[in-house]
């Protein structure tokens, strides 16, 4: 395993989309390519690595989008071309261009692959395991309103006051005897105060006989 030294400064990254599209891989292989990348060794004597492959897909993925019709292959040679390593052979490109060809048509029914081509479910899917649902396409019922949580000071206050009574009941839910105890909590409490001060303390007593 490779070491990994602390850079000595952060990391800059300023591309638009556009210039990431070209740069980051969303496709990932599965079984089928796995199996794909072996025929290819076993019957044809042509060698993908997956890491290829999945760059690859990704490169004719972007490139079709979300159009049914697929694109020709003197098309999408150039953009295999810049894809794969200069030493790929022309024979290699076409397989690849053909098992992606067969994945979208035949198994996928002309969709894509890479999530954010995808459209989104239908609304009046009732079928909880459907994700990425745009909620605010979603029409409110029974006449309720919209309520935003908003991440304020006195929201932060219940939370923290929610906390605290959690805490204080499973520690009192451990004392099984009847003996009398006393538990003294210094709860920090971060915030302007009246007096100027960045920072007050609040205790809190509980005694149980």
């Amino acid at each position: 395993m490779a070491k990994f030294s602390l850079p000595q400064e952060y990391i800059n990254f300023s591309k638009n989309d556009e210039e990431l599209d070209s740069v980051t891989v969303e496709y990932e292989v599965d079984p089928i390519d796995e199996k794909f990348i072996r025929n290819l060794k076993a019957q044809k004597n042509l060698d993908v690595t997956a890491d290829e492959l999945e760059v690859a897909m990704d490169r004719l993925e972007k490139m079709q989008g979300r159009p049914a019709e697929i694109i020709p292959y003197s098309v999408m040679k150039g953009v295999l071309t810049d894809a794969l390593p200069p030493s790929t052979p022309d024979m290699l490109k076409k397989n690849i261009y053909v098992h992606w060809v067969d994945r979208r048509t035949l198994e996928r029914g002309g969709k894509p692959f890479l999530r954010f081509l995808q459209p989104p479910p239908d609304l009046n899917d009732q079928n909880p395991a459907v994700a990425f649902r745009q909620r605010d396409d979603f029409p409110l019922t029974s006449g309720r309103s919209r309520q935003y949580r908003q991440n304020t000071y006195e929201n932060y206050k219940r939370l923290v006051a929610l906390r605290l009574a959690f805490e204080l009941s499973s520690i009192s839910a451990k004392f099984k005897t009847p003996s009398r105890f006393c538990l003294i909590l210094w709860f920090p409490n971060v915030g302007p105060t009246s007096t100027g001060c960045g920072r007050s303390w609040k205790r809190f007593i509980l005694v149980r006989r």
